[in-house]
């Protein structure tokens, strides 16, 4: 079975800078209250920022696979059991701060949860005066929870803090909600694997004076035009988790002109920046005028636990002439 690393792209940036900031910011204070931390809020997230809705601890829908949680408390943390310096002076989250389970069973399924003493102000651009990149990170001690790999599709999971491991500053007691409608633990089903298909749309009007009769496949002089998309147009196949490596193989690109097929074409490229997507992408000299483009994810592709897609994906574009 093959697991992959989801690459966090600017997500990964801010947790790397937040953990820098969580170990040179998390020395004694005096001015931490006694007592146990409240834990202010705890919440699920899906990758495209929405954020998911539950009914006190349960969820009220299905979850993405690659949702990523946050923890808010009121005050500081004892950093102790959060985190640590690796032997090259980094910082290394401390495992079992998160503990997170799946019905059907998992093993193995962790996080990675990620402390943070204070929000993070990005800084100011010295010439435009505005940030330079946006954080996520709330005002406030929070710890940010990502997994390790996707969570599995289709399952029940639970998500939930440890109170052994998230205690006062002063290490003497545990954390506590801030009253009964805060959960410690977060539970919903995940989605089933799925993929969707992004095609390039053919313009539908030129902004001239015909007020629209591009529509209806002429230009502002009635002069007919190819409906198609450009040559150098590009589709995507997105999956909704992290897939295994061969994704590509399982993504086929068809090209013909007429009643013609013409080879050559392919294969899907993974985005480097997100890799449940994946490019298609003509050469370098474009689609041929007037093909139609066919991309179809077959039914063996799987995610990163081994389950199928169980249902092949098509759609087609056409190219302008």
């Amino acid at each position: 079975m093959r697991r992959m690393m989801p690459s966090l792209g600017f997500a990964g940036f801010t947790l790397s800078l937040a953990s820098t900031i969580a170990w040179t910011g998390c020395q004694p204070s005096n001015d931490v209250p006694a007592g146990a931390p409240l834990l202010l809020s705890f919440t699920a997230t899906a990758p495209d920022g929405t954020a998911l809705v539950f009914d006190g601890a349960v969820a009220t829908g299905a979850g993405s696979p690659l949702s990523h949680f946050l923890a808010l408390f009121d005050r500081l943390l004892d950093p102790t059991q959060l985190s640590a310096l690796d032997g090259d002076g980094g910082i290394l989250p401390q495992g079992d701060v998160v503990r997170v389970t799946s019905t059907p069973a998992v093993d193995p399924l962790t996080v990675q949860a990620t402390y943070t003493p204070n929000g993070f102000v990005p800084p100011l651009d010295p010439d435009a005066g505005t940030p330079i990149f946006a954080s996520a990170l709330p005002e406030g001690p929070s710890l940010a929870v990502v997994p390790t790999a996707a969570l599995p599709c289709g399952t029940v999971v639970s998500v939930a803090l440890n109170p052994a491991k998230i205690r006062s500053h002063d290490q003497k007691v545990p954390f506590a909600p801030k009253d009964t409608t805060v959960p410690t633990q977060l539970t919903f089903t995940t989605e089933p694997f799925t993929a969707t298909l992004g095609l390039p749309q053919p313009p539908t009007t030129d902004g001239g004076a015909d007020a629209g009769a591009d529509d209806a496949g002429a230009d502002d002089a009635g002069t007919p035009v190819s409906p198609g998309v450009p040559v150098g147009a590009t589709a995507t196949v997105t999956f909704n988790t992290l897939v295994g490596a061969d994704a590509g193989d399982h993504i086929t690109i068809t090209v013909t002109v007429g009643a013609e097929v013409v080879p050559g074409f392919g294969p899907a490229v993974v985005d480097p920046a997100n890799p449940n997507v994946w490019n298609v992408a003509p050469p370098a000299t474009g689609w041929p005028a007037g093909a139609t483009v066919t991309v179809t994810v077959d039914s063996e592709v799987t995610d990163g636990y081994g389950a199928k897609l169980g249902s092949a994906v098509s759609g087609s574009f056409g190219v302008a002439l």
